[in-house]
């Protein structure tokens, strides 16, 4: 079997396009406060890494709205080794937000 590698380049309202090479910060702005996240790798294969404010909490759920068994590690980490290969929403508490 071949790998195929390709890199995908995303679009927004205004017709940017993004730079495949650069890594992507999500960020959630309110009207006090702004909270700046990075979530890596992206895909995952054990662990995934939070990176910015201090996370309380950390839920995953399936596409189909079931929420799985994982912990936040004290290095902000969670572990997702034992998930089958797919698509997962991560809920994140920050503070009570």
């Amino acid at each position: 079997m071949e790998n195929v590698y390709w890199s995908v380049k995303s679009i927004d309202a205004s017709k940017v396009y993004s730079d495949a090479s650069v890594s992507n910060t999500l960020g959630v702005k309110d009207t006090k406060t702004a909270t700046k996240l990075v979530i890596y790798p992206n895909p995952v294969s054990d662990k995934v890494y939070i990176r910015g404010e201090k996370v309380s909490e950390a839920e995953m759920y399936s596409m189909d709205g079931k929420k799985l068994n994982v912990n936040l590690k004290g290095d902000q980490s969670v572990d997702v080794s034992h998930l089958p290969k797919g698509v997962y929403l991560l809920k994140l508490k920050i503070k009570t937000k």
